[in-house]
């Protein structure tokens, strides 16, 4: 004998599977912040210098061009990526201060990003806090800032930003290969037009900063030369 299927248990199941519990919301937001973001850094950056990464059978790392060639400007990946740095990072309590101060980046040396840095922070907040950025040619000899970005600076210049950020909890980055290994926490290069960055994370312990699993897998990690002639 055949019996109609019952309308009413067929509404209790669509309304079950709705229905998400409010507790899961923030494991949900967080785990599709954290897909986003391995999305977002695959896309322009691999852990090995020459290996091409694989996001499914045919997507490989797209090559930076120049502006106004069809490609992404490689200083508007670079901001994107100093975007995560910040949001991935964790600072000591202390050091990001009062509820109300602001995440501080200063960039020293010459200003490449154009609109792209600017654009890439306006109206966000992370670590609960707004972002305010500064641009200065020299290097200051005090430095107040959460991020500091070398840019086309000298290497006596280098030095001294290396110096006066030491133990400090800034986390240092910039934009010449080598100079995490010289003392600094990350430093941008590229091969073959794309945009790879290297980490040294003794220099983050040493500075209090914890960088999330999500950016070190795609680093390749880098020690201070200090330390490997020792």
């Amino acid at each position: 004998m055949h019996f109609p299927a019952s309308r009413s248990q067929g509404k209790v199941g669509d309304d079950e599977r709705n229905r998400t519990p409010h507790a899961l919301l923030p494991k949900i937001r967080r785990l599709a912040a954290i897909l986003l973001v391995a999305v977002c850094l695959h896309s322009v950056a691999t852990s090995v210098p020459g290996r091409e990464p694989r996001l499914g059978a045919n997507r490989v790392v797209p090559t930076v061009r120049e502006p106004g060639e069809g490609g992404p400007d490689e200083y508007k990946v670079k901001a994107a990526f100093l975007y995560n740095f910040i949001r991935f990072t964790k600072w000591p309590d202390d050091a990001l201060g009062d509820k109300e101060d602001p995440i501080r980046i200063l960039v020293v040396g010459e200003d490449r990003f154009g609109d792209h840095l600017t654009s890439t922070f306006k109206d966000k907040v992370l670590h609960e806090r707004k972002v305010v950025i500064q641009f200065t040619k020299e290097v200051p000899k005090t430095i107040e800032a959460h991020l500091v970005f070398a840019s086309a600076i000298s290497s006596k210049d280098e030095e001294k930003l290396i110096e006066r950020c030491s133990a400090k909890p800034i986390l240092l980055i910039g934009d010449h290969t080598g100079f995490a290994a010289r003392g600094a926490c990350a430093n941008f290069y590229l091969h073959d037009d794309k945009v790879r960055f290297q980490v040294n994370t003794d220099e983050l312990k040493r500075r209090g900063l914890t960088m999330s699993a999500q950016i070190l897998k795609l680093a390749e990690i880098v020690k201070t030369k200090k330390e490997e002639q020792e």
